[in-house]
């Protein structure tokens, strides 16, 4: 499996000029459940471009012909780098989701995975669990209001950038999103959930931006 989505991020990146990093098993930290490395994974390449779009291992992209300026366009309105906000999510029946997610270069990003990092009470092991999901919508859900506004934007529809089918009855909110909010939903570029979160691969990706509008870094590490 893990090779097939590989290859799908690679070809997508290669397609559309993104860089694209890749964690390799030796790099995760073994103190924590796999799934926790995302945090320092993204720490570490943060400082070095405007835009990181992380995607847990076991996801693949459905449709390569959607560029992710596109979906940051479709949720933010705009392609103002430095009027954005910081952190661009989607959230399903259980809230926030921690397996794909857009975050900006700022200091608040920064602030933001250090303190998901030190969320260390939500670490698990022995589980179905890690605990990054978790701590993840902790962190959310106590962000002030004037702070949520200021940098956080939940996409309208889950499905514009993190879609698996088998929970799409529950998500009332989808539907009514779907009826009511047309211009933001359906672009097409749709990651499949391969696997149960448990199953968490080693090798994790981060897709690099330089900015959400034309100019694209292209650098892989």
């Amino acid at each position: 499996m893990l090779n097939a989505t590989a290859r799908n991020r690679r070809a997508y990146a290669a397609v559309h000029g993104y860089g694209l990093a890749v964690l390799p098993p030796e790099a995760v930290d073994p103190s924590r459940p796999p799934a926790w490395s995302k945090v320092l994974a993204l720490r570490a390449h943060l400082h070095r471009h405007h835009w990181l779009f992380w995607n847990d291992a076991d996801t693949l992209v459905t449709n390569p012909n959607i560029a992710l300026e596109t979906i940051l366009f479709s949720v933010i309105g705009h392609s103002d780098f430095d009027t954005s906000p910081d952190l661009i999510l989607t959230e399903d029946i259980n809230g926030v989701n921690a397996g794909l997610f857009f975050i900006r270069r700022s200091k608040w990003s920064e602030r933001f995975l250090d303190t998901w990092w030190n969320h260390t009470s939500f670490v698990q092991f022995g589980s179905t669990k890690s605990g990054d999901n978790f701590a993840l919508k902790d962190i959310i859900d106590h962000l002030s209001p004037e702070e949520m506004q200021a940098h956080v934007r939940i996409a309208k529809m889950q499905c514009l950038f993190n879609s698996y089918p088998w929970n799409w009855m529950a998500m009332w909110k989808s539907l009514h999103t779907l009826i009511f909010h047309p211009s933001t939903t359906w672009k097409g570029f749709l990651i499949f959930l391969l696997t149960p979160h448990y199953i968490f691969a080693t090798s994790i990706y981060i897709l690099k931006l330089k900015r959400h509008s034309i100019d694209i870094e292209d650098r892989t590490s």
